[in-house]
């Protein structure tokens, strides 16, 4: 297994230098910074990726089968059709990230944040997202079934639809004008 640590890779198609024919697998990554760098349907299964930072990188359709990303930042990056839901472990930040069709799909996710992200279509269902915070993100679309949602916070969030009766939302914190999307499941019409 090949570790890596403190390294910076900039704006690169990801080989040793090229990183176009590396292959991420079984690989740990150690305080290691990505910056601009092209993942794009990349196979990381089996990775390992502690206090990472990805920056302004194209991670869409990338396989994560089997890997932890543990304390990792992702900030401005494309993330478009991530199936997070196989991943062993995911403790990260998403920062001003495009995350729209991606599953987080029964996964135990306490205390994630995701910023000021676009996540459209997304799928959270049957997850633990106790303590959660979504400032600022847009989750239109994005799907909440069965989800311990208990103290998260969706205060700057919106185009949320979370229905109370399929998911545990004690202390979660809504602003007062986008909380109509606590009613949408119960099929009435507000002016």
């Amino acid at each position: 297994m090949n570790t890596f640590e403190a390294k910076e890779y900039e704006n690169t198609e990801f080989g040793v230098d090229d990183l176009a024919d590396f292959d991420f697998r079984n690989c740990i990554f150690e305080s290691c910074v990505f910056l601009k760098c092209k993942f794009s349907e990349k196979d990381f299964s089996r990775a390992r990726f502690d206090e990472c930072t990805f920056l302004e990188c194209d991670l869409s359709n990338i396989k994560f089968s089997n890997t932890r990303i543990v304390k990792s930042v992702f900030k401005q990056c494309k993330m478009l059709g991530v199936n997070f839901s196989i991943v062993e472990e995911l403790r990260a930040k998403f920062d001003g990230c495009n995350l729209n069709f991606s599953s987080f799909r029964n996964l135990k996710l306490k205390n994630l944040k995701i910023l000021n992200c676009r996540v459209t279509e997304a799928d959270f269902q049957e997850s633990d997202l106790s303590g959660a915070e979504f400032a600022g993100s847009d989750l239109a679309g994005t799907m909440f079934n069965q989800c311990n949602l208990l103290k998260a916070d969706f205060r700057s969030a919106k185009n949320y639809q979370i229905d109370p009766t399929k998911n545990q939302i004690k202390g979660a914190k809504f602003n007062l004008l986008d909380a109509v999307g606590l009613l949408v499941g119960f099929g009435i019409e507000i002016d």
